[in-house]
């Protein structure tokens, strides 16, 4: 550390980034560092080198190992239905500070982050229940007449929000002296060895999860070539991608040749949607390409900013259209009730949520104010489109993450920019294009479940081998043990383990988390379980 600057300047400069960052996960996910602790690392990294012009050499390395360590734990975590996850996020902001500013240890900075990651579950969960009175402000201001009041009500979940990421970030960092001052002067040799070993083993935390997620016993076989491509002929990630990218395309191919022709299952679901589309056929007539435009850059910047336990995203559906209803409801009364219809309950995923609002949208302009008509395309289709596309887009940036993480993890450092270029030129359009879809009239909607179905089912696969192969790759815990055979040589325990498997103890604990996972044992639990027996056998000197 060159300089020496008030704990303030960084606290206020990285919480204030932690704040950025859960509002653009929320809402366009450029970043999306809620879910990547590896973009939240480095951009940490390049924060506090400006701040304390530190070697950028030993602060990008650190940002690497702690990042890309990070991220491996963080691959099966998702918020499916609102649920709350460690944060892993928040913990990687705080400990890369303290591994750039105060040059603590890697490893013992990610074992610091894990009891981090747990605790601050409980302040996701207080930014959602916060949020619940948010909802009941706008009832009241609905019920009231003072629409207008709404356009300002729905920002107001964003400080909840995020305040929970701003608050143990800025305290974190403003109290780093302090902690860096026990960790190098307090902490005894053993427990070091303790916290090298938690680094070495937490990956397999999220790595076991995302094989839960997956349809791992369906396509186990996939985990087993992964392995063996990693463990027997040492091929990089992104070639084991290739070959197992080749092996499910020929799979699909070949099962696709095979199978009956008949309808699928989602058909039936459908048919009733599809025929309402039939009626929503001449779009522009009331509204403009600036009214959908509009509609689009407010979901982009405001989406589930409002999000809550109560009503989920209800407000912020109403938010994004409130300029439509304005222009399609002149009468004031007519006006209020469609704002009340659109603070009912709604919950989908937050990418093809706008092909609902796209349909929703052209509905009301061809018949109006037709309640139950609009309800039911609400509600038939958030609960499909939320169930297929939550594990679509899950799987693919599992991919994109975990491609992206070997690759730092391998010296690539930037490679963590793939995560901001998947944001910038899918994720931010795409949305665009599924609001105009539905819109402009969304038909065939059987075929894009199904084929939004088909490459989730590719991505499983692929994902399953990769998983696999990371497993074996970046779990690097080892045996340091050694013992004098009885012609006095001395052989390595871990040496003659790995000629049994090679990464065989990578593989039992990753099999114990995912049997613990199978156990519906919380993702906490795991954590502190995993967390405790590796400390514990590294402090012993039995894992290193």
């Amino acid at each position: 550390m060159n300089l020496v600057i008030n704990p303030l300047i960084p606290a206020l400069a990285l919480g204030g980034l932690a704040f950025y960052f859960v509002y653009d996960t929320l809402t366009m996910s450029l970043f999306g560092a809620l879910f990547s602790p590896l973009v939240a690392s480095f951009m940490t990294a390049f924060v506090t080198m400006a701040l304390y012009r530190t070697d950028p050499a030993s602060a990008l390395a650190a940002a690497v190992i702690i990042g890309g360590t990070l991220q491996l734990a963080a691959l099966g975590l998702y918020t499916y239905g609102g649920a709350s996850i460690p944060d892993f996020m928040s913990a990687s902001m705080i400990v890369t500070y303290y591994a750039i500013a105060y040059g603590i240890p890697t490893s013992t900075a990610i074992s610091i982050a894990v009891p981090i990651t747990v605790i601050l579950i409980e302040l996701d969960v207080l930014a959602r229940t916060l949020n619940i009175q948010f909802i009941h402000m706008a009832d009241r201001a609905v019920e009231l007449g003072r629409l207008w009041d709404i356009k300002w009500i729905a920002w107001l979940g964003l400080f909840p929000w995020g305040f929970s990421r701003f608050i143990p970030v800025f305290l974190g960092v403003y109290f780093g002296p302090v902690v860096a001052h026990f960790i190098t002067t307090v902490i005894p040799a053993w427990a070091n060895h303790g916290f090298v070993t938690v680094s070495h083993v937490l990956p397999v935390v999220g790595l076991a999860l995302l094989l839960i997620y997956l349809p791992t016993r369906k396509y186990f076989a996939f985990a087993l070539i992964g392995y063996a491509l990693a463990a027997y002929l040492h091929i990089p990630v992104l070639g084991i991608f290739i070959i197992l990218a080749g092996l499910a395309l020929t799979y699909l191919s070949l099962r696709q040749e095979v199978s009956k022709a008949g309808s699928t299952a989602m058909d039936g679901d459908f048919n009733n949607s599809e025929g309402d589309n039939e009626m929503i056929a001449k779009p522009y007539t009331k509204l403009t390409h600036s009214d959908i435009l509009w509609t689009y850059i407010k979901g982009l910047l405001h989406f589930q900013v409002s999000w809550n336990y109560e009503r989920m995203q209800a407000l912020d559906y109403l938010y994004n259209i409130t300029h439509i209803l304005d222009k399609l409801y002149p009468d004031p009364e007519t006006r209020k009730r469609a704002y009340k219809l659109h603070l009912q309950f709604y919950n989908t995923n937050s990418k093809t949520h706008y092909i609902i609002q796209g349909m929703d949208i052209a509905l009301e302009e061809q018949r109006g104010l037709d309640e139950d008509a609009i309800n039911s395309i609400k509600t038939g289709f958030m609960g499909p489109l939320a169930g297929i596309s939550d594990l679509f887009y899950t799987t693919l940036d599992v991919l994109i993450l975990a491609i992206a993480t070997s690759m730092v993890l391998s010296g690539i450092w930037w490679a963590w920019i793939a995560r901001v270029l998947y944001g910038a030129f899918v994720l931010i359009p795409i949305r665009y294009f599924f609001l105009k879809w539905g819109y402009e009239g969304f038909a065939g909607v059987t075929k894009f479940i199904e084929t939004l179905r088909a490459f989730t089912e590719f991505l499983s696969m692929v994902n399953i081998g990769i998983v696999a192969a990371l497993i074996y790759l970046y779990v690097p815990v080892t045996v340091p043990i050694t013992i004098t055979t009885a012609t006095h040589t001395t052989v390595s325990v871990g040496s003659l383990i790995n000629t049994i498997l090679p990464g065989l103890i990578p593989v039992l604990f990753a099999v114990f988390a995912y049997w613990l996972y199978t156990k519906k044992t919380g993702v906490a639990k795991v954590v502190g379980i995993i967390f405790v027996i590796a400390f514990v056998l590294g402090a012993l000197g039995i894992l290193g």
